[in-house]
């Protein structure tokens, strides 16, 4: 991969993009430290024709399929349980804090 100081760019850009055109990488670097890469724009594909390509590069593991059935960790509110009954809707009844009575203090008796 041909690396391209910023200054050399401009005047090189026409050899730089047949290069990309012609599906080679091109790094830039600035004072001699690499800042940018060029590359050729990717093919659009399917999830399922990207990941062979992805596990072979490292950036992820090995695709494994699970016999088992994963359950939700969280609930969308109003949404039904596997048992038939609606999550998330609340009773009439206020919440817990709204519901204490108020000390001697609160309500105004002082003895």
């Amino acid at each position: 991969m041909p690396t391209y100081p910023k200054s050399e760019v401009e005047a090189k850009l026409d050899e730089i993009l047949r290069m990309v055109q012609a599906g080679e990488r091109v790094m830039i670097s600035l004072d001699g430290q690499e800042i940018a890469e060029i590359r050729p724009v990717a093919k659009r594909t399917s999830l399922e024709e990207r990941l062979p390509e992805l596990e072979r590069r490292g950036i992820i593991g090995p695709v494994v399929r699970s016999k088992r059935r994963l359950r939700p960790i969280a609930h969308r509110p109003g949404e039904r349980s596997p048992s038939g009954r609606r999550r998330g809707k609340r009773s009439a009844r206020p919440p817990r804090c709204e519901r204490r009575r108020p000390s001697h203090r609160q309500s105004g008796d002082l003895r």
